[in-house]
């Protein structure tokens, strides 16, 4: 038998030295690649998870352990949000989980995903677990104008928005109530709000108010929900009469010159209320478009209170009304722009006769005077449009010109005034209200009815026109006439010379022969 030789010690020493390297080398790449397979930390904080890219939140869900005070709770208490110093978030709550409350200091261990709120989508929390570890002061937030509210810039976070109260309702849990701003309006809701502390006098006050910028209808009616009544400060007080609001001139709010927000008075007569929301008054030579606001929609049921103007009046022309309002600068597309006042209460206090249309010539018109006013004025018809809108309403259209300077005029209804009786390069005589333009339509007079639109036949323009065609094409004849005659004169003369010198030839040569 052959035996290998052992080796020395010292060789054996290193060769178990190199043994157990290449051992402890495998299980060092072993535990890497184990690591690589791990799932990453979990982010801390909920400016992180309100930063990540939606994409990745679609395809994985990625771990979170956050902590945050809880600022609301929804009512099925299966769902909560939370603001750390950085941010806030919606958390869904764990089934079965006991649901905190409002103030509760919260640590929550879970996934970031996806929510869907109608059309939007954000950044939320699934929770696996949730631990209240004691209470804590509701964070400092930050002050947003209404309109960042009403766009929800800052939504699931924690806000003071100051606004001026148009009207408010109480229903049995909660207080709602409709702010207006310099730009826009937005409904906020404050929750644990008693029927018995129902407030009486805040026609015109200065709210603050602090909740969380959210809401499911994610649209200004529903912009913000505030945890208890203690997050409302009145900055101003208000009256219980919404019609005791300072008097301001008609032309002082047409030329702008009144405060943004305020609710002010203004008293005129009815020229036109061509819908249920839009009414054109004038006091004197001004004249201005309000937009009306309707009272809260009533419920059935104990524990429902209203503090509005009630259902809005049918006006008539005529009628002398007084009409609460704000003056805003709406931004584009707004329903508020092209109005002097929005958010409108009105009440009649008496009628007259209708003022009369005012006659204005159509390139005055165009070039911006007698904006609202009750306008007669007339052109040349030179096109004629009607489109079906949404609702069954349809918009007929004419385009009129004057001395070179075209405007539209539009009427509105639920019949198609297609204005058969209309031909092109008619003279209009049309009566109507001028409305400034807007971002979304340029300036134009709207007709009251499709007979304020009827033809006095052919444009004295087109007549003209056509005359001096005529003219010119009399002349133009008579012009190739007398220069035909003088052809005609002209090569007789040559004629006649022909013959005389062939006469003389003839002679001459007579002569000769004789």
């Amino acid at each position: 038998e052959t035996r290998m030789p052992l080796p020395e010690p010292s060789a054996q020493s290193a060769l178990c030295r190199a043994v157990a390297w290449w051992l402890a080398g495998a299980r060092g790449l072993v535990s890497v690649g184990q690591a690589q397979d791990t799932e990453p930390t979990s982010l801390t904080r909920v400016s992180a998870v309100r930063e990540l890219d939606l994409a990745r939140l679609e395809s994985a869900s990625v771990p979170v352990r956050v902590r945050g005070v809880v600022t609301y709770v929804s009512s099925k208490k299966d769902a909560i949000k939370i603001q750390d110093e950085s941010g806030g978030i919606g958390v869904a709550l764990p089934v079965g989980a006991t649901c905190p409350v409002a103030g509760d200091a919260v640590e929550v261990e879970g996934r970031a995903t996806l929510i869907n709120v109608q059309t939007h989508r954000y950044p939320h929390l699934a929770a696996d677990r949730l631990r209240v570890t004691g209470q804590e002061p509701f964070p400092v937030p930050p002050l947003v104008s209404v309109a960042e509210l009403a766009s929800f810039q800052h939504y699931n976070q924690w806000v003071t928005v100051e606004g001026v109260v148009v009207m408010w309702k109480q229903s049995p849990s909660s207080l709602s109530i409709l702010l207006t701003g310099p730009d826009t309006w937005a409904v906020v809701h404050v929750r644990g709000w008693k029927p018995e502390d129902f407030p009486h006098d805040w026609h015109g006050a200065r709210l603050r108010v602090t909740g969380v910028n959210m809401g499911i209808t994610h649209s200004p009616a529903d912009t913000l929900i505030a945890p208890t009544p203690a997050q409302v400060e009145v900055l101003r007080p208000g009256g219980s009469d919404p019609f005791a609001a300072p008097a301001v001139a008609v032309a002082d709010v047409a030329e702008g010159r009144v405060p943004l927000a305020e609710r002010l008075r203004i008293s005129g007569v009815v020229t036109a209320a061509p819908d249920r929301f839009t009414v054109y008054l004038q006091h004197g030579p001004a004249a201005l478009s309000v937009r009306l606001q309707h009272g809260w929609l009533r419920a059935s049921g104990a524990g429902h209170v209203y503090a509005d103007a009630g259902a809005l009046p049918t006006l008539t022309a005529g009628d002398v009304i007084e009409v609460v309002g704000s003056a805003r600068r709406p931004g584009a597309d707004a329903l508020e722009e092209g109005h002097g006042l929005t958010d409108c209460h009105v009440r009649v206090v008496g009628h007259e006769e209708a003022p009369r249309p005012r006659p204005v010539a159509l390139p005055a018109l165009a070039q911006g005077e007698a904006t609202w006013q009750h306008v007669e004025t007339r052109g040349r018809l030179l096109h004629t449009a009607s489109l079906p809108l949404a609702g069954g309403r349809w918009r007929a259209s004419l385009l009129l010109e004057d001395k070179g300077v075209t405007l539209s005029a539009v009427f509105e209804s639920r019949q198609n005034a297609a204005w058969e009786a209309l031909n092109l390069q008619d003279e209009i005589l049309l009566t109507g209200v001028v409305e400034p333009a807007t971002s979304h339509r340029p300036r134009q007079i709207r007709l009251l009815a499709a007979a304020d639109a009827h033809s006095l036949g052919l444009s004295p323009a087109v007549r003209q026109q056509r005359l001096g065609w005529w003219v010119g094409g009399v002349t133009a004849l008579a012009l190739l006439g007398a220069i035909w005659i003088a052809t005609l004169h002209r090569s007789l003369r040559r004629q006649q010379a022909a013959e005389a010198v062939a006469q003389e030839l003839n002679q001459q040569l007579e002569k000769r022969v004789a």
